[in-house]
């Protein structure tokens, strides 16, 4: 969806904040950066990109979390040309 970025509900920074798609704005909740483990995380926050309970079923809500290298923090990004929120 064109136009549209990953980001933290109403700008939250802790753990368990939601994770919704917004308009793109540059806003701090948007910036996420590739973790070593194929994650990825808030430099604001320093928190990751979670499936909470590991759950993969359709209409799972993503979170804010720790980060700590599990499977549920780790996303396959075929074609991304950038980290999510970034320029360049």
């Amino acid at each position: 969806m064109a136009g549209t970025c990953v980001t933290t509900k109403a700008g939250g920074t802790a753990v368990r904040t939601l994770i919704q798609l917004n308009t793109c704005n540059g806003a701090n909740g948007q910036q996420w950066l590739p973790t070593p483990d194929s994650g990825f995380y808030n430099p604001q926050t320093g928190l990751c990109l979670d499936l909470p309970a590991a759950r993969t079923d359709n209409g799972t809500q993503l979170e804010l979390s720790g980060c700590y290298g599990l499977n549920a923090e780790r996303w396959l990004t075929t074609g991304l040309a950038t980290p999510l929120g970034a320029t360049g």
